[in-house]
């Protein structure tokens, strides 16, 4: 069994309140102009806001992977993340179902990283970007793909690959 970990996932915690902070300056940036508008609509915006922090946390792009475990003994691949810094998950991928890509993936505000994509059966489960990630180094997610290349065949990678 071949492990891939970070130990440092402090970082993730600043992402998930600076999430925070921005939704509550969205709220008041609405209430500060015209607060006559904000107490009239103050349950909409409250249910607005409520919606898109359950999008945030439900958001499979948001999911934190701490650790990659590749089991030849049972051909399976198990990727440990964080969902919203708190809830750790464990999900395990059989090496016939999964499907890899690691190629430069166009994110909001022209942001433009390498990205290591984890697929089920064209259903995302998780990505580790170059940048933007709570501790992984561009060379542990170059040798997390090599490992990933050498264990599976060449029909989970996805044709696109730069």
């Amino acid at each position: 069994m071949t492990k891939f970990e970070i130990q440092d996932n402090r970082s993730a915690f600043r992402k998930v309140w600076n999430e925070m902070y921005l939704l509550l300056c969205f709220s008041l940036g609405l209430a500060l102009p015209d607060f006559t508008f904000f107490k009239r609509h103050c349950l909409i915006i409250g249910v607005v806001l409520f919606v898109l922090f359950l999008y945030q946390l439900f958001n499979p792009r948001n999911r934190q992977v701490f650790r990659i475990e590749l089991n030849d003994k049972n051909n399976i691949l198990c990727i440990c993340y964080y969902q919203f810094v708190f809830f750790e998950y464990r999900q395990e991928i059989s090496y016939e179902l999964l499907q890899i890509s690691y190629k430069h993936k166009l994110y909001g505000r022209g942001k433009i990283p390498k990205t290591l994509e984890f697929r089920q059966e064209d259903r995302l489960i998780a990505e580790i970007k170059e940048k933007y990630n709570i501790g992984w180094t561009n060379e542990e997610i170059e040798s997390i793909y090599e490992a990933l290349k050498k264990r599976i065949g060449s029909a989970a990678f996805d044709r696109t690959e730069s």
